[in-house]
């Protein structure tokens, strides 16, 4: 047994019996990546920046969900978010139009974190954004070219 194994075994539950006596129904899921339901949460921005998506450049800004406060339960479009669960919303860079309206709405996004630490540059904001917890409106945007496809769209959000 290498030291590796030693450490796992000494790390896991002592009753493990039990454990696997439990119902699926008892055992919680795991966080995932979903379309959350439209609503109000406390969300942690954890990662922000550029990628290639389908030929075209994109910034986007990857969310965990903390706590859902309030959701549109029924909605048929979006799933109920747990602790832990993610999404991310991307905006196109892929003409000078595109750059220029969405960085003006990742600034106006953005913009409580901006106060919040006094940076202006651009940069400097998007990194000071990671980490920050924040009180968020979510909705939901249905994609112009394919409309079964839906995005997520954080609308305002309040640091906390």
């Amino acid at each position: 047994m290498n030291t590796n194994d030693q450490n796992q075994n000494q790390n896991a539950p002592a009753d493990l019996d039990s454990l696997y006596e439990q119902s699926l129904d008892d055992i919680p899921a795991l966080p995932g990546f979903k379309l959350p339901l439209p609503g109000v949460y406390k969300l942690k921005i954890v990662a922000q920046g550029l990628k290639d998506i389908n030929e075209s450049r994109a910034h986007e800004i990857q969310y965990e969900v903390l706590e859902t406060l309030e959701a549109q339960e029924g909605n048929t479009i979006g799933e109920a978010c747990n602790p832990g669960d993610k999404f991310s919303q991307l905006y196109f860079m892929s003409t000078q139009k595109s750059v220029s309206f969405n960085m003006s709405r990742i600034g106006e996004l953005l913009k409580p974190v901006s106060e919040a630490f006094g940076v202006k540059k651009f940069k400097d904001i998007l990194e000071k954004a990671v980490g920050c917890e924040v009180i968020a409106i979510v909705k939901l945007r249905q994609n112009k070219m394919n409309k079964e496809q839906w995005f997520p769209e954080v609308e305002e959000l309040q640091l906390q």
